[in-house]
C-alpha cells in the first residue's frame, strides 16, 4: 500500500486523497457561490433598472390621459375667455357710472366739463374686447354695442348748450347708449357665470381624473417595489441554503472520512484488541 509522510503519522493515498478533496471542496463552494451570488446581484439589477425605467402603469392611463389633457385645453380656453369677460365686466360697469356723470354734465355751465367726461368715456369704451373664440354661452353683442355707442357719443353736437333742445338730444343719445350696454352687460354677467360653472366643474373634474391617475401609477409602482423586495428576500435565501447546505455536507463528509479512512488502531494490550 502506498503511504505518505506527515510527521511521524503515515497517511495512505486514500487518506491523503481524501484529505485533499475535503480541502479543496471550500475554496471551490465559495468560487461557485460567488458566481452563483453575481448571477443574482445582476438578475437583481435588472429588475431595479427595468423598474427605475417603468412609466408606472401608463398603459393603463391612456384613456385617462387622454381625458385629462381635453379638460386641460377646456381650462385654458375657459381662463382665457374669463379673463377677457372679467375685465369687460369692470369696464362696463366703470362706463356705466360714467354715463351717469356726463348725463349730468348736458348743460350750459358745464359744457367743458362734458367734452372732458365724453372723451375719458371713449376711451374706456375703446378698452372693451369681444371674446370672438368664446365657446361657452351666448353672443354677447358686445363689439357692436361699443362701436356704436362711440359713434352715438362722437356724433353728439353739443352748441355750448345754448338750448333746451341741446341737453335732451345729448342726454337722449346718452340713455341710448346707456341702454345698449346694459343689455349688452346682462349678457356679459350671464357669461360669466357660465364660465364660472365651467371651470370649477373641469377643475372638479380634472382633480378626480389626477387622482385615479395617480392610484393606478402608484398601485404599478408599488407592485414594482414588492417584486423587487421579494427577489431580494428569494436570492437571499437561496443563497443562505447553499451556504447552510455546504457546512452540512461538509461536516458530515468530514465526519465520515474520519469513521472510514482514519480510525485509530488500539494500542496493543488494549482490551478493544479483543474483538479485532
Amino acid at each position: 500500500m502506498v503511504t505518505f509522510l506527515t510527521g511521524s503519522n503515515q497517511l495512505s493515498a486514500a487518506q491523503s486523497l481524501a484529505q485533499l478533496s475535503l480541502t479543496a471542496a471550500r475554496p471551490n463552494f465559495e468560487l461557485q457561490f460567488s458566481i452563483a451570488q453575481n448571477a443574482a446581484i445582476d438578475r437583481l439589477n435588472v429588475e431595479i433598472e427595468t423598474f427605475q425605467e417603468s412609466d408606472f402603469g401608463k398603459a393603463k392611463t391612456v384613456l385617462l390621459d387622454i381625458k385629462k389633457k381635453r379638460l386641460q385645453n377646456t381650462l385654458e380656453v375657459a381662463r382665457g375667455v374669463d379673463k377677457i369677460v372679467t375685465a369687460n365686466q369692470q369696464l362696463l360697469k366703470e362706463q356705466a357710472t360714467l354715463l351717469g356723470e356726463l348725463r349730468d354734465l348736458a348743460n350750459s355751465s358745464t359744457a367743458t366739463e362734458f367734452d372732458a367726461k365724453r372723451d375719458e368715456l371713449l376711451l374706456s369704451l375703446d378698452k372693451l374686447r369681444a371674446a370672438f373664440s368664446n365657446p361657452y354661452g351666448a353672443p354677447e353683442g358686445l363689439a357692436g354695442a361699443r362701436d356704436d355707442s362711440i359713434a352715438a357719443l362722437e356724433a353728439i353736437v353739443t352748441n355750448g348748450f345754448a338750448t333746451a333742445a341741446d341737453v335732451t338730444a345729448a342726454q337722449d343719445a346718452i340713455d341710448a347708449v346707456t341702454a345698449d350696454l346694459d343689455a349688452a352687460k346682462t349678457i356679459v354677467d350671464i357669461n360669466e357665470d357660465i364660465l364660472d360653472t365651467t371651470i370649477k366643474s373641469a377643475d372638479r373634474v380634472l382633480g378626480e381624473v389626477d387622482l385615479k391617475i395617480d392610484q393606478i401609477r402608484n398601485a404599478e409602482r408599488s407592485e414594482g417595489i414588492a417584486r423587487i423586495k421579494a427577489l431580494e428576500e428569494e436570492t437571499a435565501r437561496i443563497l443562505s441554503v447553499l451556504s447552510l447546505s455546504f457546512e452540512g455536507l461538509q461536516g458530515l463528509t468530514q465526519f465520515v472520512t474520519q469513521q472510514t479512512l482514519f480510525q485509530t488502531e488500539p494500542e496493543p494490550g488494549s482490551v478493544l484488541n479483543l474483538f479485532t
